[in-house]
């Protein structure tokens, strides 16, 4: 897979995107261990916009030092930093 950061015309940004046959996973990282929804809103705003130019969607993810993984949205899950795996 390759990796790339985003940033658009407004200075939004997703830390990571990691293309991996063909679909766009899109990877926040944040140093809280319970960071809250507004934290994907920009990751989840881009991933909306970028599908409508044909992008195949993969996953939505925050990284964080959680010490379990949860679904902070329903589009969005948070990992810890310690038992994170690339999607394939």
């Amino acid at each position: 897979g390759q990796f790339w950061y985003y940033r658009d015309s407004t200075a939004r940004e997703v830390d990571l995107l990691y293309v991996m046959n063909g679909k766009v996973h899109f990877i926040e990282t944040k140093w809280s261990s319970q960071p809250d929804k507004k934290s994907s809103v920009v990751m989840e705003t881009i991933a909306s916009q970028l599908k409508s130019k044909s992008v195949k969607l993969g996953s939505t993810t925050l990284i964080s030092r959680t010490e379990n993984p949860y679904h902070l949205t329903e589009k969005t899950i948070t990992n810890s930093i310690f038992d994170f795996h690339l999607p394939n």
